[in-house]
């Protein structure tokens, strides 16, 4: 009950809502890493030709993507089958304690297996595809739950990516929402609401993991009110649907990190183009 009162009362004081919004909230259960069961999220169109749907995976729930190494497929719809795949190994994983979500360890035996069989991959896109006939392109969040797929939850997504970008993620290299225009700057390593009145004009914004594994959207909202476009250096991908919505929606541009970089407070950073991030002095 106090978990629902909280999501209402940040609503609330947020301002994230309209009067003609529905607004409802749900408890679900979720995964111990001590078994082979996976959480995650596929995209149903990931390119604007609707082409390739995204499957994005790890061990334990779903909170784990956001922030931590994980395992992403592109597939061809059409085609039925996994045309690009990035498997990582996956040391660690997002669980739900009583104390809230905490890292856990991933046992060695399945830290460089795919948290996902390929005919578990295929069989989720043919049904988000189905899902996709109905609603339009979306964002659906997995659980795998006794051998039994759970949706958790959905949103609308927007395709802005072009066949030949969406291939060349699998690249090891930065990518963006928007064109990264030549940028020099301080990097301000944002930890909490501190952090955040100390960025200044010019600064490249580093979003540490913690912000996105702790859920603090208050630090998340206070970037997204930032003024201008600030360069955001996020620590995961475009599948962070809660944190990114706001950033997005204000407008600054966000380079998703290959590897899940990290960059200290104070280092200086040259970003030619989202290709090349290099440390200067």
């Amino acid at each position: 009950v106090k978990g629902v009162e909280e999501i209402f009362s940040f609503i609330l004081e947020n301002n994230l809502y309209s009067l003609d919004a529905q607004i409802s909230a749900f408890i679900h259960p979720h995964i111990s890493p001590s078994n082979s069961e996976s959480s995650g999220v596929v995209i149903s169109s990931y390119d604007m030709e609707r082409k390739y749907a995204l499957v994005e995976a790890i061990y334990g729930c779903a909170e784990g993507v956001q922030s931590l190494p994980h395992d992403r497929f592109l597939v061809d719809k059409k085609e039925k089958k996994i045309v690009r795949r990035d498997v990582r190994e996956k040391r660690k994983c997002v669980v739900v304690r009583e104390s809230g979500y905490v890292t856990s360890e991933v046992p060695l035996a399945l830290r460089e297996r795919q948290a996902l069989k390929d005919d578990e991959i295929l069989s989720m896109v043919e049904q988000a595809m189905k899902f996709e006939e109905e609603f339009g392109p979306f964002e659906l969040e997995f659980s795998y739950m006794g051998g039994r797929l759970f949706y958790i939850q959905g949103v609308p997504y927007k395709p802005e990516k072009k066949e030949e970008d969406v291939l060349s993620e699998f690249v090891l290299k930065a990518t963006s929402t928007k064109h990264v225009r030549s940028v020099v700057g301080r990097v301000i390593r944002v930890k909490g609401m501190e952090d955040v009145r100390r960025i200044g004009e010019g600064d490249i914004v580093f979003v540490d993991p913690k912000v996105i594994l702790e859920r603090k959207m208050d630090v998340v909202l206070a970037i997204a009110r930032l003024s201008g476009n600030r360069v955001v250096l996020y620590p995961g991908t475009e599948s962070a649907t809660h944190s990114l919505l706001a950033l997005k929606e204000a407008g600054h541009t966000i380079v998703f990190l290959p590897g899940m970089q990290e960059f200290e407070d104070g280092e200086m950073l040259a970003i030619r183009s989202v290709v090349e991030i290099k440390r200067v002095k």
